[in-house]
């Protein structure tokens, strides 16, 4: 059985994740920096800790052989967690394990039966202060009328829209954690922000980075490239050990890690898992063309998935943009057709999508 701990047990933990370097935001999570629950199976002497985060990343670590959690892990998923994660816009979460060597999908697959775990690969790239040799450069490239600034409480209260303020309380406890524990910097146009780069979860000088632009017109701008490098100027002054996490279908993101000269520390398996019934089969069928599967497999699990529910604009975007970039131009533009049909500007989105852009 499972059993919630809370803060003040979290010390007790730290054993069960030794020597796993990558679960940085585990560490945050029981640093208390972390918006997360955490779930073990015996209050006085753990064996097994599950931790949940509401951006969607989790960790299993321990033994879980013999516990008998078949289904418990897969109810709390669906029926409690995915309540929180599906109000706050994450409709899946990715489950991290120790190792990918013994069983841990099939033992993972026997304890959540009823959804499709999907296993991908996930690569952990780290700032390398020798290899950083366009340090102080972004001063020069900010334009007239422009500012990079390091964030504070100044200016997330006079911040208008709240982007900034939902972009903290997206992985932090609270706002107050992250200004006492966390990183982050902001291209500002007067008390306009436009691009950030936060430290999303932190544990001791080791992070892991979040950077967005939170309008679509400031895309492909080169902003959020700006905030990066002064990000990483910051640490190197501080001998700070900045993180990217990137699963191989975040193709944005890969390129960004190559761009900023970030050194891959490892590659390993995680599962990632879709709440609703509608979405597994969505994203299933979705990773069956990025893996370069079936095409009639892939289409026969997004229809059925359309069948239990009506997609979203960005559901049918992000279909179309997989079959085009995979040669199956006919059936793309099918569901392009159909985004632009339910209000999307698809040609305006094509322009920003780097994957799009020359299709």
């Amino acid at each position: 059985m499972l059993y919630e701990v809370d803060g003040p047990r979290f010390d007790s933990l730290g054993h069960l994740f030794g020597n796993w370097n990558e679960a940085i935001a585990a560490r945050s999570v029981l640093n208390e920096n972390t918006r997360a629950k955490v779930y073990v199976d015996d209050m006085d002497k753990a064996s097994l800790c599950f931790i949940w985060t509401q951006s969607g990343r989790c960790y299993l670590t321990g033994n879980p052989r013999g516990l008998g959690l078949e289904g418990e892990l897969e109810d709390l998923l669906l029926s409690t967690l995915s309540l929180d994660g599906l109000a706050t816009g994450h409709p899946h979460v990715v489950i991290q394990v120790p190792d990918d060597e013994g069983d841990w999908g099939d033992l993972l697959q026997d304890m959540i039966p009823h959804r499709r775990l999907k296993q991908i690969t996930m690569s952990t790239y780290l700032f390398d202060p020798d290899i950083n040799l366009e340090y102080g450069k972004w001063r020069r490239l900010v334009s007239q009328g422009y500012a990079i600034r390091q964030v504070d409480t100044n200016m997330m209260a006079k911040e208008v829209d709240k982007y900034l303020v939902n972009h903290v309380l997206d992985t932090w406890s609270s706002v107050s954690a992250f200004i006492a524990s966390g990183v982050g910097f902001a291209m500002t146009r007067g008390n306009e922000i436009i691009s950030t780069c936060l430290s999303s979860h932190v544990s001791g000088g080791d992070m892991l980075t979040d950077v967005r632009t939170y309008r679509s017109e400031d895309l492909r701008r080169g902003y959020g490239s700006l905030v990066v490098r002064a990000f990483l100027d910051h640490c190197m002054d501080r001998n700070l050990r900045p993180g990217w996490q990137v699963m191989d279908y975040m193709d944005v993101a890969l390129r960004m890690a190559e761009r900023f000269a970030l050194r891959k520390v490892s590659t390993r398996s995680v599962y990632h898992l879709a709440y609703e019934e509608r979405m597994d089969m969505l994203f299933h069928g979705i990773f069956v063309l990025e893996s370069g599967g079936d095409k009639n497999e892939a289409l026969s699990l997004v229809r059925s998935s359309m069948d239990i529910g009506d997609p979203t604009v960005e559901d049918l975007y992000r279909v179309g943009r997989s079959l085009a970039t995979h040669g199956h131009q006919d059936d793309a533009d099918v569901f392009l057709r159909m985004a632009g049909d339910a209000g999307l500007d698809v040609t305006s989105r094509m322009a920003m999508d780097p994957r799009m852009v020359n299709w």
